[in-house]
């Protein structure tokens, strides 16, 4: 895991990526569209950084249109997931092309299966390395025993890279219900007014 800190006078930004990418943002002033200009353009720096040499780490200072921003690359161990070995599934999405299985990179051999016109495209260009593209339409990806490993679980992290071919609208990247047809709902989504992540437990 790299972890990466852009700090920018009293801008403080961290982004974890985890092969995708997780995003947090303090705004200590900095009214915040330009903080989100001086984010973009300095994560966008460190991720070039990073594309040209994975191992790189240290500090780095960039001229920007508006200034100079500085980031810190460190390499760090991966986050403990709750079976005590890592992560508990991490789909990388570098899969060959006409790919039906997309490989768990964990070591858990959680692997998500999909089969004809609901699959999506594997080995497209992707933030890092290769990327899967869903339709948005009946493209889904499915592990048929994730309830082995989900079913009990008290809290949990997930971080990815998305790139929506749409903007100004509302669109679910990831929603969960239970097989019983309860209201408990998880969702991530972009709508017309940005990201939505959240989660609704019905009666």
């Amino acid at each position: 895991m790299i972890l990466i800190s852009i700090v920018a006078g009293t801008l403080l930004v961290s982004i974890i990526l985890l092969g995708t990418s997780s995003v947090n943002t303090t705004d200590l002033v900095v009214e915040s569209t330009s903080a989100r200009a001086i984010h973009d353009a300095c994560a966008n720096r460190a991720l070039d950084a990073i594309r040209n040499d994975p191992s790189i780490t240290g500090t780095t200072n960039s001229s920007l249109a508006d200034g100079t921003c500085e980031y810190v690359i460190t390499d760090i161990p991966e986050e403990v997931g709750d079976n005590g070995g890592g992560n508990v599934l991490s789909l990388k999405f570098d899969d060959p092309p006409a790919s039906t299985t997309f490989l768990d990179s964990s070591g858990n051999n959680r692997h998500f299966e999909c089969s004809g016109s609901a699959c999506p495209t594997a080995d497209v260009i992707g933030q890092c390395d290769s990327a899967a593209s869903f339709d948005g339409i009946n493209d889904f990806l499915e592990d048929a025993d994730g309830e082995d490993y989900i079913n009990g679980m008290t809290a949990f992290s997930i971080s990815t890279w998305i790139k929506s071919d749409t903007i100004n609208t509302d669109r679910g990247f990831l929603i969960t219900f239970p097989p019983n047809g309860d209201d408990d709902v998880f969702g991530m989504r972009y709508d017309a007014g940005g990201l939505y992540g959240g989660g609704y437990r019905g009666n």
